[in-house]
């Protein structure tokens, strides 16, 4: 997805903490005309705010009470009028992670710096996830 979006005329700055999955990132993408960083989404300074932000599997990842903190973060790294893109877990998880959000939660954390602007079922999802990710576009308001 990150090639596409830079096929797409995006500038992108694609992150992650793992050196591993890092190395695995650039040499996958062979020539990349992005940047790909080792970063703490939570604590880098990435120098610049962002038009888009593109989630998969990132907040599904992190424990539920960090969520709220995702979500500002997510604000913070976005211009005003900027969107929170991505494939979004829903569902429920008997031993997480994945940790699923469901449609309350969403809005509690979501609502107070973005306004869901589209909301459709995923239906390329892998087997174990049919039925449960969801694209969703988040809409950056004025910071609360």
């Amino acid at each position: 997805m990150i090639k596409a979006f830079a096929d797409a005329g995006f500038e992108v700055t694609a992150i992650d903490f793992s050196p591993v999955a890092l190395a695995e990132s650039k040499k996958e993408l062979g020539n990349f005309d992005g940047k790909i960083m080792r970063a703490d989404f939570f604590k880098s300074d990435f120098g610049r705010r962002f038009d888009l932000v593109y989630e998969r599997t990132f907040l599904c990842a992190i424990h539920p009470r960090r969520w709220s903190r995702y979500a500002q973060r997510v604000a913070e790294l976005l211009r005003p009028g900027g969107n929170l893109i991505g494939i979004f877990f829903y569902g429920t998880e008997p031993d997480p992670p994945p940790y699923p959000i469901n449609k309350t939660q969403a809005k509690e954390i979501f609502g107070k710096y973005f306004r869901l602007i589209r909301d459709l079922k995923v239906s390329d999802s892998v087997p174990m996830f049919a039925g449960m990710e969801r694209w969703q576009e988040w809409e950056r308001s004025a910071m609360k």
